[in-house]
């Protein structure tokens, strides 16, 4: 090993065909609503608060809202006044009630009066508004009340949400970033402002100068007041809580058209100011594909029309009018994931949704994956995995430096509501769940739960339960470790041997499993395996890991190759998974593995390569009186060639502590060496065919430069500075002949007691044990291809070694 001092960003050859400057660091993805909401500052509710949202709880226990008449005065726009003069209908659930309260902030009350029309006596608070009627109010009676109001409406500090006028533009955003509750409808009518509380609506929207009113739900009737005024009525009549209604007015126009849906027509309207219709036609061309592949998945789509509105900002999946940012459908540019993400929301949040802010995953996790959903839908199941590990790798990397700690996804603590984990790794356990229950069950079960659990609130444990009912799967393990623990785990296949048989071979495997982010292993996790020979292709089997080492048996119609774990990320696990088959010139970079490979010497057709990158601490650490290993991460790689002559880079990154590398770069790089062991081996050893490249001294980046690729297992380390010899676990016993053609021998000054011969890609292929131990063994070669092997074995005092031996 060499180490060179490199200039910055001049990592690499001159000649390679990407530069290692296009590796950065991981950054946020842009997500929808989520590219707004996750840049919040959240933080924590006060005690007020939380009184305050569990009173707004508790009154839905005692009143329900029946239904809201919201006629909203917008003809005094340049003053930014909102005239609201709102009935609120409800029905006692006690009896000889004395007061109501309602969420209200921000604009002030001149009236509110009875049924009847007389006055009644309230309170008006800060945030809320306590009416007293002249007569207490009695169980599963109905009564109404009116209040008229009006001011300059208030909006939320973070940016996001309550009711603007800017740009010409009014409208709300049902969501306050960092109001608490979240809920925002109290900013523009009196409400119960939580998430279980459902209403039916009217909306009157009173506009003039050319304006016009667009509100959720059926369009009703548009009525001329005299001269420019006009009033436009909608009404929905499907039960939604407050942070789904929603009202908009500009000089808007309309683009109306019908797409033949799964389950019928579905009308799609899209509502822009006219020199902006144009370009939301072509932006939402790719709507009716989003609207296929959601119904495909989740059922018919439940309201009577979609419809994307523009606003000035957003977006907001207000059902049937989604408040769509102007800025998105610029020059006619598409946002798939944007569009997608607020329709998926139509399913997630529209129909069944979250029961407190805490469990804010069951909406915006679906809704998030509904992005993966439609990159599978349009371009293949390729382009999936791709985005699906695209998400798992930013959620693994920076996920918990966003958010502060990694975070369990149900219950979500409040300043962290609308964080990265909600979206990336509430996408993420969507995906590992249809993963665990598989396509089919998985469909059955999410439809499942919209069906029974329609404009209904649903809790996380609700949540798994109706699964479970649905599918028959018990989903208390996956709940347990992914959605109510934080962490992840991931595994791979410590060992491997295969025996013929009837049916093909026989194969018996050892997987190991690691942890990220916890300290709890997984149980019952369905791991899908590739088997891979040549000719044969990729064959695929499921089974269950449990524990740190688990052992399974399987029977495959011929023998592998080579044996790994999440070959088309059926799961996202703490590793960035590859299986490519490359062709000339074999040159490749691997998105989350910090490696770029040009291979371009091989002389075939196609070079399958297998590369994981494992961000669980390697085994292994009993070495330490040898080096120090990494205690983040490495790899796994193989090919079917057991020896390439390449040109590899693999960086590493340890300038800061939130970078994998800075446990063993912090102080210095001197020390830091690549180690590698082959499958099957539990023996790292200071990888010979490379050279160091440091960015500049004291930086903590730079590359590994590998002019040799083996199959096994790599790590970064540091080098214990020694004079003591020999080194702990190495053996002077040796092989002799090596390389060898029929048969080798091995020699040893100590007794042996068992040996295991072993391939490149971690196949048992012999396995002695000793009746009386040897120190010489003579090994049969005779039924061995040319290639590398490795003899593993294990001496009379407990201790392991290992040797390279070349057939050939």
């Amino acid at each position: 090993m060499k180490t060179l001092y490199l200039l910055p960003f001049l990592y690499f050859l001159s000649s390679f065909f990407v530069p290692l400057s296009a590796q950065p660091e991981m950054e946020p993805p842009v997500h929808s609503c989520h590219q707004v909401k996750n840049q919040i500052f959240q933080k924590a509710l006060s005690p007020e608060e939380k009184v305050q949202l569990q009173k707004s709880l508790d009154r839905s226990d005692t009143f329900d809202i029946l239904h809201y008449d919201i006629h909203a005065h917008l003809t005094q726009f340049d003053q930014g006044i909102f005239k609201g003069d709102t009935r609120v209908d409800f029905s006692p659930r006690m009896d000889s009630l004395d007061r109501i309260q309602f969420d209200f902030e921000g604009l002030s009350i001149s009236s509110i009066t009875d049924d009847a029309g007389e006055a009644v006596i309230y309170e008006q608070g800060d945030a809320v508004v306590t009416v007293f009627p002249t007569e207490p109010y009695l169980r599963d009676s109905s009564y109404s009340l009116r209040f008229q109001y009006s001011g300059n409406p208030i909006t939320c500090p973070s940016g996001f949400g309550g009711f603007y006028f800017e740009q010409g533009y009014a409208y709300n955003l049902g969501i306050g970033l960092q109001a608490k509750p979240h809920n925002f409808g109290r900013s523009w009518y009196p409400c119960f402002d939580n998430f279980v509380e459902r209403a039916t609506y009217t909306f009157r929207i009173t506009t003039h100068e050319g304006r016009k009113g667009y509100g959720v739900g059926t369009f009703m009737s548009e009525t001329a007041e005299g001269g420019d005024t006009l009033t436009r009525v909608y009404e929905m009549m499907q039960e939604i809580p407050t942070y789904l209604s929603h009202i908009a007015a500009s000089e808007y126009e309309e683009v109306n058209y019908m797409h033949q849906g799964q389950y019928g027509a579905v009308p799609i309207q899209l509502v822009a100011r006219g020199p902006d219709t144009a370009f939301m036609r072509e932006s939402f061309e790719p709507l009716a594909d989003a609207l296929d592949c959601l119904e495909d998945w989740y059922g018919p789509y439940a309201f009577e029309r979609v419809g994307y509105t523009i606003t000035t900002r957003g977006a907001m999946e207000h059902p049937t009018a989604v408040a769509y940012p102007r800025n998105s459908i610029a020059g006619g540019s598409t946002n798939l994931g944007l569009i997608t993400h607020e329709l998926g929301h139509h399913w997630w949040g529209n129909v069944t949704t979250l029961k407190t802010e805490n469990d804010m995953w069951i909406k915006e996790g679906p809704a998030s994956y509904a992005e993966h959903q439609i990159v599978e839908y349009l371009d293949g199941p390729k382009a999936f995995q791709d985005a699906v590990r695209s998400n798992n790798i930013n959620m693994i990397r920076t996920a918990h430096i966003a958010d502060g700690d990694f975070l369990a996804l149900s219950p979500m603590d409040d300043d962290h509501i609308y964080g990265r984990h909600t979206y990336d790794k509430g996408a993420a356990m969507i995906h590992n769940l249809r993963g665990y229950l598989g396509d089919s069950l998985f469909r059955v079960g999410m439809q499942n739960v919209l069906e029974e659990k329609a404009f209904q609130a649903i809790s996380g444990p609700e949540f798994r339960d109706q699964l479970t009912q649905a599918t028959g799967y018990d989903l208390t393990p996956f709940f347990d470790h992914w959605i109510f623990s934080p962490g992840w785990s991931d595994f791979y296949v410590r060992e491997w041997s295969s025996t013929p048989s009837s049916e093909g071979f026989q194969l018996e495997l050892t997987v190991q499993q690691g942890v990220y982010g916890t300290d709890e292993l997984h149980r019952e996790v369905p791991l899908t395996f590739g088997f891979y020979a040549e000719g044969e292709g990729l064959h695929q089997e499921r089974a269950y890991a449990s524990d740190r080492s688990t052992i399974l048996e399987f029977d495959v119609p011929f023998e592998p190759e080579h044996v790994f774990i999440n070959p088309e990320q059926q799961l996202n696990l703490a590793s960035s998974s590859h299986f490519e088959q490359l062709t000339p010139s074999f040159q490749a970079s691997f998105l989350g593995t910090e490696w770029l490979l040009d291979l371009s010497g091989i002389d075939r057709d196609t070079l399958p390569v297998q590369l994981t990158h494992h961000f669980i601490p390697p085994d292994g650490q009993d070495q330490k009186e040898q080096f120090r290993l990494s205690t983040t991460h490495f790899w796994s790689v193989w090919t079917p060639e057991p020896q390439l002559e390449s040109d590899v880079a693999i960086s590493y990154r340890g300038s800061n502590s939130t970078q994998l590398d800075y446990d063993l770069v912090q102080s210095t790089e001197d020390s830091l060496i690549l180690v590698h062991r082959a499958f099957g081996d539990s023996l790292w050893q200071k990888y010979e065919y490379y050279e160091k490249n440091i960015q500049l001294p004291g930086s903590g980046r730079g590359i590994m430069e590998l002019s040799r690729l083996e199959p096994g297992q790599y790590a970064f380390a540091n080098e214990r500075q020694t004079t003591s010899s020999p080194v702990a676990n190495q053996s002077p016993a040796h092989l002799f002949p090596n390389p060898a053609a029929e048969s080798t021998s091995l020699l040893s000054p100590r007794d042996v007691l068992e040996y295991r011969l072993v391939n490149a890609s971690g196949q048992t292929l012999r396995e002695i044990r000793f009746s009386t131990p040897q120190r010489q063994a003579s090994i049969d070669l005779s039924h061995l291809t040319s290639g590398i092997y490795f003899l593993h074995w294990t001496d009379i005092h407990g201790q392991n070694h290992n040797q390279k031996l070349i057939r050939q």
